[in-house]
């Protein structure tokens, strides 16, 4: 009996870590997935122009550039004018993360 005690926790915790990591996964490939949905050009950064251009398709009418550019600045952490794949992904798994 004290084995099953033991043990049981360790199963749970073992399926909620596995589960943990194939959740962290998915939300991963889907950061990917929209980075390059966003990367026009191919380069492997976002630049304002990029952000813009997709937000206007996506807001249409209620579109507002200045929620834009800051949108734009929220991601670009390093302030270089570019929006790298990692500085995307650490801002989108977050939204995405509290937004669950």
């Amino acid at each position: 009996m004290k084995l099953i005690k033991v043990i049981a926790p360790l199963a749970i915790f073992a399926c909620v870590s596995t589960m943990n990591a194939q959740s962290a996964e998915k939300l991963n490939k889907r950061a990917e997935k929209r980075f390059s949905e966003l990367d026009l050009n191919g380069n492997g950064v976002l630049t304002k122009k990029e952000i813009l251009k997709s937000d206007k398709l996506a807001q249409k009418d209620k579109f507002d550039s200045k929620k834009s550019k800051r949108k734009f600045k929220s991601f670009d952490k390093d302030e270089n004018k570019k929006v790298s794949k990692q500085e995307f992904k650490k801002v989108f798994l977050a939204y995405l993360k509290k937004k669950k």
